[in-house]
Formats: structure tokens, sequence, C-alpha cells
């Protein structure tokens, strides 16, 4: 038997006092507020993407696609300090006490992605480039390019092949950290088994300036 149309109104007729109807609520229109503060989040995160082309490839974008990220300790202080002059923006633009319930969602995580990226930059010698077979950037890259960089047109391909010109690059900027990272934990007394001690300080002492 099918449901009468009429049938979920009767019944809150006789629900409510006086055989009132019980109206659905609607939801109030987002606040102007809350599109310029969507305006402003977009425009910060494509500024983001336009440093993290491989970001911006995974996310189904082609601009910089022929590029890599730079994995180099000078471009995490340069995107942390960005990150710290884009949440000083928001703060000193929006009163977060006029946004909606969602807006203030979204105003707080970009907000405390700031307090990631601090973290993230303080820890790095706990994140080294080599560390397994699965995370290290040399099983990264590859990974990358096979499972998310799709090759669709000649444009794509072109992009394919700079990106795989720009690996010794980038496996280069790997090394010199973690030669840094050898020569900083070192100094700080940190101290490996005997099989590698040996050879740890030798690129500690090789490393050290002077």
């Amino acid at each position: 038997m099918h449901a009468l149309p009429w049938l979920g109104a009767a019944a809150l007729a006789f629900a409510m006092p006086g055989g009132q109807v019980a109206q659905a609520p609607v939801a109030a229109p987002a606040p102007a507020e809350d599109a310029r503060l969507y305006a402003f989040l977009d425009q910060e995160f494509a500024e983001e993407l336009r440093d993290r082309p491989q970001l911006a490839t995974q996310l189904g974008q082609k601009d910089g696609n022929d590029r890599l990220d730079d994995i180099s300790d000078a471009a995490a202080l340069r995107r942390l300090q960005w990150r710290r002059a884009s949440v000083a923006r928001l703060k000193a633009r929006f009163d977060r006490a006029k946004l909606s319930p969602d807006a203030q969602v979204n105003y707080d995580i970009w907000a405390l992605e700031l307090d990631r990226a601090e973290l993230s930059y303080r820890y790095r010698l706990q994140a080294p480039p080599f560390y397994s077979f699965l995370y290290s950037v040399h099983a990264q890259l590859p990974n990358f390019l096979i499972n998310t960089h799709t090759v669709q047109d000649a444009g794509d391909m072109r992009a394919y092949a700079a990106r795989l010109r720009a690996i010794p690059a980038v496996l280069d900027t790997a090394i010199a950290r973690l030669t840094d990272m050898t020569r900083s934990i070192w100094n700080l007394g940190a101290r490996t088994p005997a099989a590698s001690d040996t050879r740890l300080s030798a690129i500690a002492v090789s490393s050290t300036p002077g």
C-alpha cells in the first residue's frame, strides 16, 4: 500500500497543540561574513598549492605539474613563514564570533594548520628523508609518478618527463638534508650502535664547517 502524501501532515496536526502543523526548520542563509571567509581561504589555499605542485597534482590540478616539491630545509622554513603570515591575515580580517558554526570550523582548521606546521618544522630532525623503504623519498617519488601523475595528452607527457629529470636534484637535496641531520644529532651527543658509530662519526666530522 502506498503512503498517502497527506498522512504525515495529518499525524502532526493531531500531535501538535491546537492542531497546528509543525514546520520543518529552515536553515538560515549563510551570512556575508562566511562568504568572505571562504573566498579568503580559497585564495590562500591556491597560493599554497603554487608552492606544493605535488599536492596540486593529487587534487587533480595541472598547474605546476612539471615540478616536484622543494624538500629543502630552506623551503620548509619559507612555507612555515608563509603560513604564519596567512594565519595572521586570517585573524586580522575576520572576527570568529561573527561567523556561522560551520565557518568557525573552517577558521579553526586553517589556524590549526599553523600549529601542525610549527611542530613539523621544530621536529624535522625526527623525520629524515630516508628512513624506510616505503616512506623514504627515493620510494615516494616513483610511487607518486606512477600512481598520481596521470598522462592524458602530450602536455602531460612533457610534464612527466620534466619531473623525471628533476628527481636527481631532489635526491641530492635529500642526501644533503640527511648529512646535516646526522651532524646535528651527533653534535647533540646522540650515539648509534657500535657497528655504525665510526661511519656516522666520519660523516659528522666531514660535514663540520672549517
